[in-house]
């Protein structure tokens, strides 16, 4: 298909992706659980360029839409995101019009679930210029009811939306998990590939003082990034924190060692995230 190389810049598909995207066209409901990194996010953003028309992606959060738009608008597909982060609040009605180009509409379960906006979308899919629903993240359904109570509004996401695909998506899901989704499906199509990286190392350790970018902590980060270094050799790594505080003194740390690092979290704007 030309759209896939020329929006893309892909030769091929991968299996499931192909399986996963065609299932979409032909409205089926689709479950997929493929590791981060599979490219799971070609199955929702290929059928509506392949179609010219609109899917709306469910996020669970801010940054995540705005990381999203940002690849995409690089790639030169239109999109867009509605929400409290949105600054032009005319697209809440405008996007859903046939002839706007915007193919790929990021939202929040909060979002959707709002009246006026949920009639908006039903309205879009019933003229069927929205073609695809797809939530990303999706076993946060399991997850999140307890605090946002919206996912759990995504359980009955099929009474709003009957004859429109739906697409579940999470690199996550445990086997009780996988059943609870289908549930919320009509008679889905399911790709479920391995989380297993026998490659990959995992090891975890503790700094002292962390969240606090000082001079007296300054060798607990030395002695992390030494480890660190120890572990990778000359393979690549992932460093996660629970503090953006410590990120920075890290990657300094990592860099004094020879090891050539860069940092990225959700206070970065949106040009630093892109060339990270």
């Amino acid at each position: 298909m030309a759209e896939l190389a020329e929006a893309f810049g892909l030769t091929q598909f991968r299996d499931y992706q192909k399986n996963a995207i065609n299932a979409a066209l032909n409205g089926k409901d689709t479950l997929i659980i493929q590791q981060t990194g599979s490219g799971k996010s070609l199955c929702y953003q290929f059928p509506p360029v392949y179609t010219h028309t609109k899917a709306i992606v469910i996020c669970p959060t801010i940054s995540l839409m705005q990381d999203q738009h940002a690849i995409l608008t690089a790639m030169g597909i239109k999109c867009t995101y509605l929400g409290s982060a949105q600054v032009d609040k005319t697209l809440e009605t405008s996007v859903f019009q046939s002839q706007d180009p915007h193919r790929i509409i990021f939202v929040t379960p909060e979002w959707l679930f709002r009246d006026v906006n949920l009639k908006r979308v039903v309205d879009a899919a019933a003229a069927k210029t929205v073609t695809l629903i797809a939530v990303d993240e999706a076993h946060l359904i399991c997850e999140w009811q307890s605090f946002r109570t919206n996912y759990k509004d995504l359980e009955t996401i099929k009474q709003h939306f009957p004859t429109t695909p739906v697409m579940f998506l999470t690199a996550t899901a445990t086997p009780s998990m996988v059943e609870k989704l289908k549930a919320c499906l009509h008679d889905p199509c399911v790709w479920k590939g391995t989380v297993n990286r026998p490659k990959i190392i995992l090891d975890v350790q503790e700094i002292t003082d962390k969240g606090h970018v000082s001079k007296d902590s300054r060798g607990n980060y030395t002695g992390f990034a030494n480890s660190v270094s120890k572990i990778i050799k000359k393979d690549n790594a992932i460093v996660y924190t629970d503090f953006i505080a410590d990120i920075a003194s890290i990657t300094q740390a990592l860099n004094e060692l020879g090891i050539t690092c860069a940092h990225y979290h959700g206070d970065l704007d949106a040009r630093s995230k892109l060339s990270s």
